[in-house]
């Protein structure tokens, strides 16, 4: 009889709906697992506010679970809670491997299975910012909550080697990046779009990436490279973006585009005919955009914190300043716009490195190495 795992994680309903790296990271691992159905059973479950029902369906060998509670019941955590449960009594696994969700963690480690746990936000560095920022005070609840999951569980996979600094002594840790999705790794189409002049962000729109930092360094670079546009991929909060889009009015700035919320493959798009990716965070763990664009290609600018030095090396596969340095982002988008050689050095290196790292099949592989090794 093959061995059950259950993968407790964010999971979009129909595959498009992506909010956050989260589930961007878990399918591009879930569609790479089908590979090893024929070793493993596999059953995906995740928590969806979206479908009025429990939906149990079953794609390329793998089993999905989608949880949902009634509305009126309240609190919705507790119900949330109780129905991971039932579901995991009912397959009854042999090995759970829970990513960064607050409800299925607490399920894991109420059901007394074995388990591993994938660290992808650090929430007690980001409450740390926020305190300085003085916003969401929840996120310091979040960060208490975290703390308390990192210690009960001895099994940890770390998406960068930066979580190291967080864990508690005494834990198994498995270095194991995040898998791009095969759509990255696709080829461009017999007639792609005629690119214009532009460097892009993409991500969330909020105060803790600092996205107003690129709408000042576009003061800058617009006095001569008159021709330069900005696009901002992604959602947040709506009074946030606002305060950007009348920053942006202020600053007289030209050209600059909020796109909201797009497809992946929008994304691809946007980012791979992009002079440069943009991620001017306060704090990062190891974000999935920057693995997107050095697979295709496309240099980074990003700050010098968290786990992004451990995905860019300076000057050779990406550029990395320090936050909240303005003029030094100007200088540094102008030096690759104007160093073609530069551009193309850091393009070279940066694709042929990411694509053999963040590629679905060798971090599946990974992935598996570690189910093996603790279930024997």
């Amino acid at each position: 009889m093959k061995p059950r795992i259950a993968i407790l994680t964010n999971y979009p309903l129909n595959n498009k709906d992506f909010v956050g790296g989260v589930g961007t990271a878990s399918v591009g691992l879930v569609s790479s697992l089908m590979a090893y159905t024929g070793e493993f059973n596999f059953h995906v479950i995740t928590l969806s506010r979206k479908a009025d029902r429990d939906i149990n369906c079953k794609h390329n060998g793998i089993n999905f679970h989608y949880l949902t509670v009634k509305r009126l019941l309240r609190p919705r955590f507790t119900f949330f809670l109780l129905n991971v449960l039932k579901n995991l009594h009912h397959i009854k696994p042999d090995l759970i491997h829970c990513q960064d969700n607050t409800i299925l963690a607490t399920a894991t480690l109420l059901s007394k299975i074995k388990s591993v746990f994938t660290v992808h936000g650090v929430k007690q560095a980001e409450a740390r910012v926020w305190g300085r920022l003085k916003g969401k005070p929840g996120v310091f609840l979040d960060a208490e909550a975290q703390k308390y999951i990192f210690s009960r569980f001895r099994n940890i996979i770390a998406i960068s080697p930066y979580v190291a600094n967080f864990m508690p002594e005494g834990k198994r840790v498995f270095n194991i990046p995040n898998p791009v999705s095969d759509i990255f790794f696709q080829p461009e189409p017999d007639n792609p779009p005629t690119p214009g002049k532009y460097v892009v962000y993409a991500g969330a729109l909020t105060p803790l990436k600092r996205p107003e930092d690129i709408l000042l360094s576009a003061e800058i670079l617009q006095r001569k490279e008159s021709d330069l546009q900005f696009i901002f991929c992604g959602s947040g909060d709506r009074a946030y973006i606002n305060k950007l889009k009348k920053q942006t009015k202020e600053l007289n700035l030209k050209d600059i585009h909020f796109t909201g919320h797009i497809t992946q493959e929008k994304l691809k798009s946007y980012i791979q005919h992009a002079k440069a990716l943009i991620l001017p965070s306060t704090q990062e763990n190891s974000p999935m955009v920057i693995a997107e664009a050095m697979v295709l290609g496309t240099p980074v600018i990003a700050t010098n914190v968290g786990g992004i030095p451990y995905m860019i090396e300076n000057m050779r596969t990406g550029i990395l300043y320090q936050p909240g340095d303005i003029t030094g982002l100007a200088k540094h988008i102008r030096e690759l716009l104007s160093n073609t050689d530069l551009w193309s050095d850091i393009s070279k290196k940066a694709q042929l490195e990411a694509r053999n790292k963040y590629s679905p099949e060798n971090v599946a592989d990974m992935t598996v190495n570690v189910y093996r090794k603790l279930l024997n």
